[in-house]
């Protein structure tokens, strides 16, 4: 998965991402990383359409700078309308009480498990469903995440998961 920003600083031509694609040879996947405290949904939409013939992909995403449900009912918005987004990867950091965990920012933790209960990522379910009743959760407390993919295996859990593997199959 070739993942860069959208857009490089300084914003010049030079900067621009597809200047240091390394091609299709070496590329399957497309994606880049998305923050609520950066929204360039503009520049996202203009990286999207650079590459057309590849699966896209979330390296990382995240609620940065506060609560923000709309940020995340606007970017699912977004990854619905864009059918090749096949993964979405939450990134939560590793610092316990980091800026990206959702235990502080109950209303966009809503907003995710309420996106996700949407067909398009409700397929997955099931797989994520099995592999969270074989764990055996620490302190009594489930995982916490949200879904995972296929082709994604779940290789165990800690107290509170890195990241959130979120895929889609592509539809027409």
């Amino acid at each position: 998965v070739w993942t860069p920003e959208t857009a490089g600083t300084p914003a010049i031509s030079g900067n621009d991402p597809a200047n240091y694609y390394p091609g299709s040879q070496y590329v399957d996947w497309v994606g880049t990383d998305f923050y609520s405290k950066f929204p360039n949904f503009a520049g996202l939409d203009a990286f999207y359409k650079q590459f057309p013939q590849k699966p896209f992909a979330f390296g990382e995403w995240a609620i940065w700078g506060g609560d923000n449900p709309a940020f995340v009912d606007q970017l699912f918005a977004w990854v619905n309308q864009h059918r090749r987004v096949q993964m979405m990867l939450y990134n939560q950091g590793h610092i316990t009480n980091g800026p990206f965990r959702l235990n502080e920012d109950p209303a966009s933790t809503r907003a995710i498990r309420g996106e996700l209960n949407l067909p398009r990522f409700l397929a997955y379910t099931a797989d994520w469903s099995a592999a969270v009743r074989r764990a055996k959760p620490r302190g009594g407390r489930p995982p916490h995440a949200t879904g995972v993919g296929r082709r994604t295996r779940v290789r165990g859990f800690e107290r509170d998961a890195q990241a959130v593997a979120v895929a889609s199959h592509r539809t027409a």
